[in-house]
């Protein structure tokens, strides 16, 4: 709900305010201070609280599922600058 959008909306990427939501701010100061230059897949990947991990990967992956079933019709909003529309044909592919 609304915790989850005033960490998405403070964070560079999706997954930063994920992982706050579910481990804490703190815990995600301390991720970003061990890997400061991390990609997203790599800082998902670096979380070193397992259920945190997995929560992220989750999410993101339901949220790219949701995108691709429902945002050609305008249904889904966008959760974070990751996910962008890429054109292959006739066929639209979703990449992160």
């Amino acid at each position: 709900g609304q915790a989850l959008d005033v960490y998405c909306q403070r964070s560079v990427f999706a997954p930063l305010g994920l992982a706050g939501y579910n481990a804490g701010p703190q815990a995600v100061d301390k991720w970003r201070t061990r890997f400061p230059y991390a990609e997203a897949d790599e800082f998902v990947e670096n979380i070193s609280y397992r259920e945190t991990r997995d929560y992220v990967k989750k999410v993101l992956r339901n949220y790219r599922t949701y995108r691709r079933l429902y945002e050609p019709a305008g249904i889904v909003s966008r959760l974070g600058p990751q996910a962008q529309p890429a054109q292959h044909g006739r066929k639209t592919e979703w990449h992160n």
